[in-house]
């Protein structure tokens, strides 16, 4: 079954081999911790994977939910999507550009630097 000590709050008597005296239960559980947690691998597992969740859900809740605009959609934002055929004229222009650019580079002729050594 399972066992877990109890956290006393009160000095310790030197019972754990030697110990000093100043040393309450509270810091001897925290020296214990990784060896309990080890022990108890599975709880510590879902306790560790519930801890994200529940850190996860509140990002979640402060990042999403609490940042969408409140009210109708008429609320006087303009979200309508005008295309604008200008700017898109100018975009098609400079692609067309910039494959022409690239095409000239496979008809430019380069001379042979070996011709001259097989002669």
């Amino acid at each position: 079954m399972l066992k877990i000590n109890k956290i006393k709050l009160t000095k310790n008597r030197g019972s754990e081999g030697g110990e000093g005296e100043d040393e309450n239960g509270v810091f001897i559980a925290f020296k214990k911790m990784p060896k309990n947690l080890a022990q108890n691998f599975f709880l510590t597992f879902l306790s560790l994977l519930l801890l994200a969740l529940v850190a996860g859900a509140i990002v979640f809740y402060f990042y999403i939910i609490l940042m969408e605009v409140p009210g109708d959609i008429d609320s006087g934002i303009d979200t309508t999507f005008k295309f604008d055929s200008e700017t898109h004229r100018k975009i098609l222009n400079e692609w067309q550009l910039r494959n022409e650019r690239f095409s000239e580079i496979n008809l430019k002729q380069y001379s042979d630097i070996f011709r001259a050594l097989t002669k």
